[in-house]
C-alpha cells in the first residue's frame, strides 16, 4: 500500500490506493488497513472509501472499542489467524459484509 498513511492509529492506517492518471475521471479511493506487525509495508485491507474522513472515524471507532485491548491488533498470531481465515477472506473478496456494506 501507500508508504505515506493518511491517518496512523498503530496497527491500523488509512492509506490511498494506487490511482494512475488515466483514473483521472474517476474518484480516488482509500483503505483502512491493518498492517502486517512483521512487514509494515503490508497488511490486511478491512475497508475501502472515497471518503477517508470515513475510513478514519472507523479506525476511530475500532480503537474505541477495543479500548486497552488495541495492542492484540499488533500481535503476529492475531494477523496470521485473520489472513489464513477462509471465510473472512472469501467475504472480503466477494465485497460484502454481514451489514452488507463493502469490507
Amino acid at each position: 500500500f501507500c508508504i505515506k498513511g493518511f491517518e496512523d492509529f498503530g496497527a491500523l492506517v488509512v492509506v490511498a490506493t494506487p490511482w494512475p492518471p488515466v483514473n483521472s475521471l474517476t474518484p480516488r479511493l482509500f483503505a483502512l488497513v491493518l498492517r502486517n506487525p512483521s512487514e509494515q509495508g503490508r497488511g490486511l485491507v478491512l475497508a475501502l472509501n472515497a471518503d477517508r474522513k470515513v475510513l478514519g472515524e472507523t479506525a476511530r471507532g475500532i480503537v474505541r472499542e477495543l479500548g486497552e485491548g488495541t495492542e492484540a491488533l499488533v500481535a503476529v498470531s492475531l494477523y496470521e489467524a485473520l489472513r489464513s481465515d477462509a471465510a473472512l477472506l472469501a467475504m472480503v473478496a466477494s465485497g460484502e459484509s454481514q451489514a452488507g456494506v463493502v469490507a
